[in-house]
């Protein structure tokens, strides 16, 4: 794995500093946003907005503790100092109604927050389902929906509806080839989306048409079950010889990737097998991988997972990029690399790693893969061992197969799409 385009950058990786208080002791103005009721999920509506006394730039990061199963976040870096408004996102769910108390931190200062979580014994809302009495209109479904797969979190469907008086709602759909959806909790009135939950595992292949039913407004909406791959090795990057893989480049029409695990070298004492990725230009790009253990390792240069820089005169390394038998939340963080870039400037690097999903699913194309890992790499940086690490806004979201290997790939750099890779076909020896 390799990004290209890469440019050298100055970084300001100093943390920045300032308050959560004025200067006599008192919290600075803050903002509640969004409804929160009881077992409703948080969403992006769900926010606070708190002031900062900045007196030094830089990077931040600003949270709340945990209460009744939700809190809040957010990082980032002011670019100015003064007074700065940042808004914290909420994560999570309350759990139950009541008065919740958050104690928001920052820089050493510390202010409550206080909100109410509704019950949902409120009054009953009065809405109907947009596309009604036809196709849900719009829905937008989410997750990959595989044949003896069990539903879980990803696999959601939303729809629209128009209420005319907000209140408590409760919204289901027909069973279906072993599962269905659903959602209840609290809205408000007018045009709004509405999230619905799924249960079940899918028992077939094909396509099932479900009915969404609220009151006497009704409408529907289809989803395509598809088989799993199956296979029988165990690798979740298989470095078998001859073994091959076969990728659309998403983002240059008609462009493949191909991957070939062609033979193997003797380096610093370990034995590397060769993978060389061609593309339609020809173009060839030779990575070393090894396995010890349940530990995949790739040597070569240090900066290979960083559009963010590059060190002249190159560094060469291992990176252990994955593990066997990880569970969700694992996480690993890089050796530490040092080089210079062009300019002379000493750059110190390492990548977090974190398994995001140690058993998901995920549709590519025309392939349905289980006992996936969805790995999430995080470049940082630092200009001095005195300095904290800092992100480079960079963000790689890699999604590994068992027994077949790397299915698809999301590079993402400062919240734009830099490159995305989907397995096409492939052959595992």
């Amino acid at each position: 794995m390799s990004f290209s385009c890469q440019r050298e950058l100055f970084f300001d990786v100093l943390p920045s500093q300032g308050s959560l208080k004025d200067s006599v002791g008192n919290c600075l103005p803050k903002t509640i946003a969004g409804t929160y009721s009881a077992a409703t999920p948080t969403t992006d509506s769900n926010f606070i907005k708190v002031a900062i006394a900045v007196t030094r730039a830089g990077a931040y990061t600003i949270s709340t503790d945990t209460v009744n199963g939700y809190w809040f976040l957010a990082t980032g870096s002011f670019a100015d100092t003064g007074l700065q408004e940042v808004k914290l996102q909420a994560k999570g769910t309350p759990a139950s109604e009541g008065l919740n108390v958050f104690t928001a931190s920052y820089n050493g200062t510390s202010c409550l927050i206080s909100i109410t979580v509704s019950s949902d014994q409120g009054g009953i809302a009065q809405f109907t389902l947009q596309g009604a009495p036809d196709t849900c209109a719009p829905f937008t479904i989410r997750g990959s929906y595989i044949k003896d797969y069990s539903m879980n979190g990803l696999n959601t469907v939303t729809v629209s509806v128009n209420a005319s008086v907000g209140g408590t709602y409760s919204i289901s759909t027909n069973e279906v080839n072993g599962y269905k959806f659903f959602s209840n909790g609290t809205i408000a009135a007018g045009v709004q989306d509405v999230i619905l939950q799924s249960i079940g595992t899918p028992l077939n292949a094909g396509t099932d048409v479900f009915t969404v039913t609220a009151g006497n407004s009704a409408c529907s909406f289809s989803i395509s079950v598809t088989e799993p791959v199956i296979v029988t090795g165990t690798d979740y990057f298989p470095l078998t010889t001859n073994s091959y893989w076969t990728y659309d480049d998403k983002m240059i029409q008609g462009d493949t990737i191909k991957r070939v695990i062609s033979d193997s070298i003797l380096t610093n004492g370990n034995l590397y097998h060769i993978m060389h990725e061609t593309d339609n230009y020809n173009q060839d790009i030779a990575s070393a991988y090894r396995k010890t253990g349940n530990e995949y390792f790739q040597y070569g240069p240090v900066d290979t997972l960083t559009a963010s820089m590059k060190y002249v005169p190159g560094v060469l390394g291992d990176i252990k990029f994955l593990k066997q038998n990880l569970i969700s939340g694992d996480t690993w963080t890089s050796a530490e690399y040092t080089g210079t870039l062009f300019s002379g400037q000493p750059v110190w690097l390492q990548y977090n790693f974190i398994c995001a999903e140690s058993n998901t699913a995920i549709t590519v194309g025309n392939h349905s893969f289980i006992n996936v890992y969805h790995i999430v790499v995080l470049p940082q940086v630092r200009s001095s061992t005195l300095n904290p690490y800092n992100s480079t806004s960079e963000e790689i979201d890699l999604y590994y197969a068992r027994g077949v290997g790397l299915v698809y790939l999301k590079y993402v750099r400062d919240n734009f799409t830099k490159r995305e890779l989907a397995l096409r076909y492939w052959q595992v020896y």
